[in-house]
C-alpha cells in the first residue's frame, strides 16, 4: 500500500517527500532505498503517548503565537508537524471483534487530528459496528477525517450505517502498485531448472490464521502440509510456499509468516518439488513470485491482492469480510471460505474448483481487473486533490 502511494503520488507532485511512520522503523530504514522516503518511528508508544503529548504542547504554544522548533527535540514529530497530508494505511480498523486494536487504530490518527492535519484513510476494511464500544469510538473519530476510502461494498455499507458523509468506495491501493524488470528477474531466480515444467501452486500461509485456528484446535500446520503433499503426489504439481509477511531474525509470530511456513515445509515429503521463499523481499518481488503460480491459495490479504492483480486463479482462507468484498469485485466470492471451515477436504475441493473453472476465472480477470485498477486509482486521486486544495 505504501509503495503504491509513493508510485502514484510522486509523479504528480514531483517535490513531494514521504515520511513513513513504521511499526519497525530500524528494519524498514535499513530496507529503504528511495531518497524521497524518510522512515520515522511509528511504534505504539510514540503514536499513542509521545506524539500526542508533543501535539498538545505545540497547539498550546501556537495559541500564544509561539512557533515551536521540534527538530532538535524530536525529528519524527517534526516530520509529522510539517506534513501537508496524513495517509492512514491501516488496512483494517474499527472492526468488531478486534477491540484490542482500537487504541492503535485511534493512535494512528490522534496526533494528526490534534494538529489539524488533513487525513485520508486509504482503502481499507472498516466495521461492522455492532459492538457498542467500537461504534462509540467510530462515531467520535471517523467523522473528523477528510476521506475514508471503503475497500468494498461491505465496508461502505458499514460506514453508511453510521451516517458518515466522508466516504467513497475504492479498491485496495495495492492493486495500483507497479512492478519492474529487476523484480521480475529476481523472482525467476528462485525457481530451480525444470520447476516450471509442471503446474505450480503458490500458497501464502498466515500466522494470523494459524493463531485463530489454534483457538479452535484446528491443526493448521498439519492441514497445510497434507494439502501440499496431496498436490505433489496426487496432482503432480510443484508448490511455492510464500510467506508474505516476514521478520526474518525473530521468533515472534506477529507480522511474521516465516515461522509457520518453515514448519509446514519441514513436513513436505518431496522437498525438491516444494520451494520455500525464505528471504525478506520487497512488495514488487513478492508480486512477481506470486505471478509465477498457475493457481494460488491465499491467507495473507495482500498476497491475495497480488495474485488477483497478476490474473492468477485464486482461492482464499480468510478471517474477515475484507477478503470477500475484494473477491466480489471479480465475481469470485465463491472462492473464499472462513478459517473455521478449514480442513483438507475443503482445500482439495477449492483447488479442483479452480482447475475446472480456470478458463472462466481468466475471463473474469479480463472483464473486471481494468475497472478494479481504475477504482484503486481513486486513492492517489483523493490524496492529490487534498494536497492541491
Amino acid at each position: 500500500m505504501f509503495l503504491s502511494a509513493v508510485q502514484n503520488i510522486a509523479p504528480e507532485i514531483p517535490e513531494s517527500v514521504f515520511y513513513l511512520f513504521s511499526y519497525y522503523p530500524i528494519r524498514d530504514a535499513a530496507l529503504n532505498k528511495n531518497p524521497k522516503v524518510i522512515v520515522c518511528s511509528g511504534t505504539p508508544l510514540k503514536l499513542a503517548v509521545v506524539y500526542p503529548f508533543y501535539g498538545i504542547i505545540c497547539r498550546l504554544l501556537l495559541s500564544v503565537h509561539i512557533k515551536p522548533n521540534f527538530h532538535r527535540l524530536n525529528k519524527d514529530f517534526a516530520a509529522l508537524l510539517e506534513s501537508d497530508l496524513v495517509i492512514d494505511l491501516a488496512g483494517i480498523s474499527f472492526v468488531d471483534g478486534r477491540e484490542k486494536y482500537l487504541p492503535f487504530n485511534i493512535a494512528c490518527i490522534l496526533t494528526p487530528l490534534i494538529l489539524g492535519k488533513r487525513i485520508v484513510k486509504y482503502s481499507q476494511a472498516v466495521g461492522p459496528f455492532n459492538n457498542s464500544f467500537n461504534r462509540l469510538l467510530a462515531r467520535v473519530f471517523l467523522p473528523k477525517l477528510d476521506y475514508i476510502i471503503a475497500r468494498g461494498e461491505i465496508t461502505k455499507s458499514n460506514l453508511d450505517a453510521l451516517g458518515l458523509k466522508n466516504t467513497i468506495i475504492g479498491a485496495d491501493s495495492a492493486f495500483a502498485m507497479r512492478t519492474d524488470k529487476a523484480a521480475h528477474l529476481h523472482a525467476g531466480e528462485y525457481l530451480e531448472p525444470g520447476f516450471r515444467n509442471k503446474t505450480i501452486v503458490g500458497i501464502s500461509p498466515s500466522s494470523v490464521i494459524e493463531q485463530s485456528c489454534e483457538q479452535l484446535q484446528i491443526n493448521y500446520q498439519q492441514i497445510m502440509a497434507d494439502f501440499i503433499n496431496f498436490l505433489i503426489e496426487n496432482e503432480d504439481c510443484n508448490v511455492l510456499i510464500i510467506p508474505h509477511s516476514i521478520r526474518k531474525y525473530t521468533l515472534k509470530r506477529k507480522n511474521n509468516d516465516l515461522l509457520i511456513c518453515r514448519r509446514i515445509h519441514d513436513q513436505v515429503q518431496e522437498k525438491n518439488r516444494c520451494i520455500l521463499i525464505a528471504d525478506e523481499l520487497n512488495a514488487q518481488e513478492l508480486r512477481e513470485i506470486i505471478s509465477l503460480s498457475n493457481f494460488f491459495v491465499a491467507s495473507r490479504f495482500h498476497a491475495m491482492v497480488s495474485s488477483l492483480a497478476m490474473k492468477v486463479p485464486t482461492c482464499v482462507c480468510g478471517w474477515s469480510h475484507k477478503y470477500l468484498e475484494v473477491l466480489r469485485m471479480f465475481d469470485m466470492e465463491e472462492y473464499a471460505f472462513d478459517y473455521k471451515q478449514l480442513n483438507l477436504t475443503v482445500l482439495i475441493t477449492m483447488y479442483h474448483k479452480m482447475r475446472t473453472n480456470e478458463a472462466d476465472l481468466k475471463q473474469k480477470f479480463d472483464r473486471y481487473l481494468p475497472d478494479v485498477m481504475i477504482s484503486s486509482g481513486k486513492n492517489a486521486a483523493v490524496a492529490k486533490n487534498l494536497l492541491e486544495t
